[in-house]
């Protein structure tokens, strides 16, 4: 488990819009922390293993992220860093409905390390001829309304990846039968599988730089969230790191 605990809700009933969902997502992390120490050790987990339940990390994949800044907007609460996977604005493909968590040009009013995963193929469209992550609603949208002063940020992305290839092979092959996102045809079963490794190793090595206190191991994990030749897939990466050092697991809010 390399020292994390992974909390993932799953819903075919939630809201349309991503706004109301947030109590939701209020309800799961309320739930973690009265229930979650207990269904570990129900399923296995030793009891000696403690989590640490007032600093956490939360991510967000597509429309997910939507949901996830609405919750930052509104208070940091025991949040420290946050993880995006093609991060995706509004409520429709076109934009037409007016409901987003980003205004272009202005900066959220939040700030905290964040680990930023994009994929090449996010913009392709599928068969409706929209794409799951428009260039104009994903992914550089959020990059760049985080406020380089107070939130240092990793950005890479994956080129040859698509916008559901992290998923399990099951939904990869339901994306693609549908053409319901845009996708390499190219890319092999075991490719996928190197892909979904590798996302979760950059949030691992993202997790450890940020809860880490030695310095020199921090370096090491850092390494991996910006050196593309340490990475299993073709990327390209930028970043801005306020201290050019390891990141600390913090949030600053502030009324917008």
């Amino acid at each position: 488990s390399h020292g994390v605990a992974v909390v993932g809700p799953w819903s075919f009933s939630l809201p349309v819009n991503p706004v109301d969902k947030v109590p939701y997502l209020e309800g799961v992390i309320n739930w973690a922390k009265v229930n979650l120490h207990k269904q570990l050790h129900i399923n296995g987990v030793s009891v000696g293993v403690v989590l640490n339940l007032a600093n956490y990390i939360l991510g967000g994949h597509s429309s997910g992220a939507h949901v996830q800044v609405e919750y930052l907007k509104k208070s940091c609460g025991d949040v420290s860093g946050q993880v995006w996977l093609s991060p995706v604005d509004g409520m429709d493909p076109a934009g037409l409905l007016p409901i987003f968590c980003i205004e272009p040009g202005k900066y959220l009013n939040y700030g905290l390390p964040t680990l930023h995963l994009a994929a090449g193929y996010d913009t392709v469209p599928g068969a409706s001829g929209f794409a799951c992550a428009p260039g104009e609603l994903s992914n550089l949208r959020f990059y760049d309304a985080l406020h380089p002063e107070i939130a240092s940020k990793w950005f890479i992305n994956a080129t040859r990846f698509a916008h559901a290839d992290l998923l399990d092979q099951m939904f990869i092959e339901t994306v693609e039968a549908t053409q319901f996102c845009g996708y390499n045809s190219e890319l092999t079963d075991e490719e996928h599988g190197v892909y979904r490794r590798y996302a979760a190793g950059q949030i691992v090595s993202f997790v450890k730089a940020l809860y880490t206190v030695d310095e020199e191991k921090c370096s090491s994990y850092m390494a991996y969230l910006e050196d593309p030749t340490l990475m299993t897939v073709q990327v390209e990466a930028q970043h801005s790191n306020l201290k050019g050092t390891c990141p600390k697991a913090s949030c600053s809010w502030f009324h917008p």
